[in-house]
């Protein structure tokens, strides 16, 4: 129990660069889901953003696809 409470508080340690956003969700297919003032990207593991923040809507990646919203109403898979 001690080993799995010092790996999981050690995996948080490189997480500053979480604090520049007002919103992230944890890794999945290696990116995060973040979002600042109203818009969402995402973010690799390491915080390098990946893909701009310009959806309205995004969800999580799963299967290594995500829906995002661009527009109000246009919802596509990136």
């Amino acid at each position: 129990m001690f080993l799995y409470v010092l790996a999981t508080g050690l995996i948080g340690l490189d997480q500053s660069w979480t604090k520049q956003y007002d919103f992230v969700v944890d890794c999945n297919c290696g990116l995060a889901l973040v979002e600042k003032n109203g818009k969402f990207g995402y973010v690799s593991e390491q915080g390098k953003l990946l893909v701009s923040l310009i959806y309205e809507v995004s969800m999580v990646f799963s299967e290594d696809r995500a829906a995002v919203m661009v527009g109000g109403s246009d919802v596509m898979l990136i």
